[in-house]
């Protein structure tokens, strides 16, 4: 057996040489070692955790274990997972909760199966009490036609407790293979993986991504495996693992936890069978999609994508428009189930007839229908931002997604049919990850997913002070592109009425008597109040204190960490434009008000404009920002962060009103 692995080393953190290191090593660098052993007074008697006093709870320790094996029949894959944790309070109860993902029975495969045994210890008058994990208290329900879901909350967790779980899944899916992850949003004490599997029958890679060192890092070989056949092991270690720290404008906490990822590249040659390259090169991954059953075995139009294709046809139509309304069709007539898949759970053909169907099966149907109007329609697979980034390297496992590719009088066109509210060309925000593959048999490559949209919010009010001291008016916010969308798919989905509701809850400083949602372009919501609120101002003495923007938008830095460790990616660029009409009662005579501002980042990545005119009793204040790039890496972090606090230090200077003598 052969196991290639690729490493995502993060923050310029080093690989540990492939040996087992000693547990004098692991004492002199302060690191913890671990034993298996019973539950002990001392863990149940501990009342902060020893990494971090301020957590909730901890892994005591974490195990994996993932087993390749041939049985007497078939391929079995055992995957077991045991683990410890221990609570300090009660807002981390979360990690009391388990949801396990199994496959179910399918391609000629029988289901996964899963076990599971859990024990809650207490310490109860100097006692230690057990309260075991029933089988009852484990449910399973579906996600698609392919995979299920094992969920369960371990019995009568509280402040002090610690649990102990171990669970099992065996497996005949040759691509069962469970990944790891050493560090989550809680610190770990110990977490350890093994993989083993029999030599000279699979080729594997594994993906290490870490930034802190690996405590253990060896290969090994045993004669002793199942059935007595030799296995080789191997085994990754961490150890004392700070808690990871979320923080806004992360793509996905998986980009930058430590964790470890495994994937089958080749099968063998052995006697019987021949070698299978699954995924070891570019080639492999797409001669295994295309010849898979679920993706490109089931390219094909009939039914409904048939006539669809007979009727955009019979229109003579230059090349672009009959792309357009091939998108149309597609994106009309089948509602995606908002499930990220790179393959289909059903046939295309059913998908047409029910009219719903995942990304993959929206995303190949139109891939069908193109094809069928003898448009070269190529599939491009990527990774959506929430499952994380893509290696150089061909690794099938990070890729969840497909859309299409084109190319009309010579400019590229990238296409997904799963979003009612986007033109045509703009990819969904969760696609904006940098870069897809393409599938193409004469010349595979990278393509930018770079956006061609931006996010851009309007926001106008228009406000009369009263002499109850509160602004009336009309408040409108609108905008294009991905805000746009974003508006209009919340509206869609929770009802206009519910919409307006919860406008008005999460808005509680604004006394609205009406909101109406207007639409000036198809797809484009703006929403208009009529309100009145007492919100930014302040009465002391004969002075009035106004603040120029009433918007809790601005009140709080985004950035609120005085460094950071990751980049900061806003998936697309932006533009947050407010203007702020306000008449001023007579009686009253402008003291002070803000002066303007321009500020602006190195290579104008980023700007802010700030100005107040004022034209006889009324002041007009606009107020915008511009983000120019995607991504700022971690150096250009404090500069980012300054310039949002002198926004927020703008937006909070008062305009001041004197009564006039």
């Amino acid at each position: 057996m052969k196991i290639t692995v690729l490493i995502f080393l993060l923050l310029g953190s080093c690989l540990t040489a492939k040996a087992s290191i000693s547990a004098d090593s692991l004492k002199k660098n302060k690191i913890s070692s671990f034993t298996y052993s019973k539950i002990s007074l001392e863990e149940l008697e501990m009342k902060t955790c020893p990494l971090d006093s301020s957590a909730s709870a901890m892994y005591l320790y974490d195990s994996g274990e993932n087993e390749f094996s041939y049985g007497a029949v078939r391929l079995l894959v055992s995957y077991k997972r045991a683990l410890r944790i221990k609570f300090f309070k009660n807002s981390g109860y979360d990690y009391a909760t388990f949801k396990i993902n199994a496959l179910k029975s399918g391609n000629n495969l029988p289901a996964d199966i899963f076990t599971v045994t859990g024990i809650t210890y207490n310490l109860e008058n100097g006692k230690i009490v057990q309260d075991t994990l029933e089988a009852k208290a484990t449910f399973k329900k579906d996600l698609s036609d392919r995979v299920c879901q094992y969920v369960f909350t371990m019995p009568k967790v509280k402040e002090g407790s610690v649990i102990e779980l171990m669970y099992v899944i065996n497996s005949n899916s040759l691509f069962n293979m469970q990944g790891w992850t050493f560090q989550h949003s809680i610190p770990v004490k110990w977490s350890i993986y093994e993989f083993i599997c029999q030599p000279n029958t699979l080729e594997f890679k594994a993906l290490v991504q870490h930034k802190d060192p690996l405590v253990i890092d060896k290969e090994s070989f045993q004669d002793n495996g199942i059935l007595g056949l030799p296995r080789t092991v191997f085994q990754w270690a961490m150890a004392d693992l700070q808690a990871f720290k979320d923080e806004p404008y992360l793509t996905t906490k998986d980009d930058f936890i430590d964790k470890l990822e495994l994937q089958i590249s080749k099968s063998l040659a052995t006697e019987g069978s021949i070698e299978r390259d699954f995924s070891s090169t570019w080639e492999g991954i797409r001669n295994t999609l295309m010849k898979d059953d679920d993706f490109g075995k089931d390219i094909k139009s009939f039914g409904k994508l048939r006539e669809a294709a007979k009727a955009i046809e019979a229109q003579k139509l230059d090349k672009l428009t009959t792309v357009k309304q091939a998108f149309e069709f597609v994106r009309k007539n089948i509602h995606w189930n908002e499930d990220e898949s790179l393959t289909t759970d059903k046939a295309i053909k059913k998908v047409v007839e029910t009219g719903i169907g995942n990304s993959a099966e929206i995303n190949l149907c139109l891939l069908s229908l193109l094809k069928k109007l003898d448009i070269e329609a190529i599939p491009v697979i990527l990774s959506t931002r929430s499952h994380g980034r893509v290696p150089s390297e061909p690794f099938m496992k990070k890729f969840n997604y497909v859309i299409v590719y084109v190319n009309i009088d010579g400019k590229d066109w990238l296409l997904d049919a799963t979003d009612p509210y986007l033109d045509m060309g703009v990819l969904p925000i969760r696609c904006l990850n940098q870069r897809g593959y393409l599938l193409d048999k004469k010349e595979g490559r990278w393509l930018s997913l770079a956006p061609v949209a931006k996010q851009m919010q309007f926001t106008q009010n228009d406000f009369v002070l009263t002499a109850e001291n509160e602004w009336k008016g009309t408040l409108i916010i609108g905008g294009q592109g991905y805000f746009s969308q974003s508006l209009q798919e919340e509206i869609m989905k929770t009802g206009l009425e519910k919409y307006k509701d919860d406008f008005r809850k999460k808005h509680p400083e604004l006394d609205i008597a009406k909101v109406e949602i207007n639409y000036k372009e198809a797809n484009k919501p703006e929403l208009v109040c009529n309100l009145k609120t007492s919100e930014g101002i302040q009465a002391v003495g004969d002075r009035l204190y106004l603040k120029p923007i009433i918007s809790s938008d601005y009140d709080r830095n985004p950035f609120q960490y005085p460094t950071r460790e990751y980049p900061v990616d806003f998936a697309a660029m932006a533009e947050d434009t407010y203007l702020s009409n306000l008449e001023i009662p007579a009686g009253y005579i402008i003291e002070e008000m803000p002066s303007a501002i321009s500020l602006a980042l190195p290579n104008a990545s980023a700007k802010f404009s700030f100005s107040i005119t004022k034209t006889d009793d009324k002041l007009s204040i606009m107020s915008r920002l511009q983000i120019k790039k995607t991504i700022f890496e971690t150096n250009e972090y404090s500069a980012l962060r300054s310039f949002y606090e002198q926004i927020m230090a703008k937006h909070q200077e008062m305009i001041v009103l004197k009564k006039k003598p």
